[in-house]
């Protein structure tokens, strides 16, 4: 997984495909990403643009996470002087 643009690229390695998950419309960049221990969830850290705060993109996946079919919850980091996120990681 990584960024590309306004999106992520997933690709899988078994069959050699790739796909993409759409990133938020206002999105000026990724600033950072992070894989769960059991492949089910990915956090993409976003820089907005015309906003002070950074938001946190949660993808929960409900198969495998090379598949599209993720939900979404979005986290808005109101509580940093910062604009930006440049480090996420899980916890077990």
């Amino acid at each position: 997984m990584y960024p590309v643009g306004k999106f992520i690229a997933v690709k899988n390695i078994d069959k050699s495909d790739m796909n993409f998950i759409r990133m938020s419309e206002n999105m000026e960049q990724v600033t950072c990403i992070a894989k769960s221990p059991n492949n089910k969830f990915l956090a993409v850290a976003e820089k907005l643009k015309n906003e002070s705060v950074p938001q946190v993109s949660v993808f929960s996946f409900k198969s495998e996470p090379h598949k599209i079919e993720a939900e979404k919850r979005i986290y808005k980091c109101t509580e940093t002087k910062s604009n930006s996120i440049i480090g996420l990681s899980f916890s077990h």
